[in-house]
């Protein structure tokens, strides 16, 4: 146990250790075994330097957790918070969460999700998935993807074609097109109520 400071500059410390003022550590720290914060933990970078967590073997468990289960009351009391601010830079393009992917399955079964959220259950309160605040430019931009948008029963809203948005059963079967000079629908068109204004053929 220590009560005042402690400073290693090279060395080992082979048995437990209890902290209950500051340690400072001239050097690299390796620990072996599992490390307990009970009070609250700062990482506070002065230069050009990161935090890297890297794994050690294939994992078999969560590379990382956060556990909040707190039932805080707090608004802006949040599970994880990214606070970003870019610089003005030359045509530079930055993220406040990037995710980079890299799929090892080959079988339809072995699923990789880029974002995968879940709520427990449905009750009184207004759970929203995504909340897309104000001020951005655009609110989703897909790339080159195979069906921009999957609704609950399978059906799709795509958009591979150029000024092109196509309507989708859920087998693959296109039901409806819309360009900028038409509308095309495959079987009938039935309307209930309002009117058709201009030409009809």
């Amino acid at each position: 146990t220590v009560t005042g400071d402690l400073t290693l500059t090279g060395g080992n410390i082979t048995s437990g250790l209890t902290l209950d003022s500051t340690l400072a550590v001239t050097g690299t720290s390796t620990f072996n075994g599992l490390t307990t914060v009970n009070d609250d933990f700062t990482v506070a970078l002065t230069g050009n330097e990161n935090v890297e967590i890297t794994d050690g073997a294939t994992p078999t468990t969560d590379t990382l957790a956060i556990v909040a289960n707190g039932a805080s009351v707090t608004t802006d009391a949040n599970a994880l918070e990214i606070d970003f601010t870019t610089g003005d830079g030359a045509s530079v393009t930055q993220s406040g969460l990037q995710i980079d992917l890299a799929s090892g399955g080959t079988a339809s079964g072995d699923i990789i999700y880029g974002l995968n959220l879940s709520m427990d259950a449905a009750d009184a309160s207004t759970q929203t998935a995504i909340n897309i605040g104000a001020n951005f430019d655009t609110g989703i931009s897909f790339g080159d993807v195979t069906r921009e948008i999957v609704l609950e029963n399978g059906e799709a809203i795509i958009g591979q074609a150029a000024d092109t948005i196509t309507f989708e059963d859920d087998d693959g079967t296109d039901y409806a097109t819309l360009t900028a000079s038409a509308l095309t629908v495959t079987g009938d068109l039935t309307l209930t109520g309002g009117n058709i204004t201009s030409g009809l053929t």
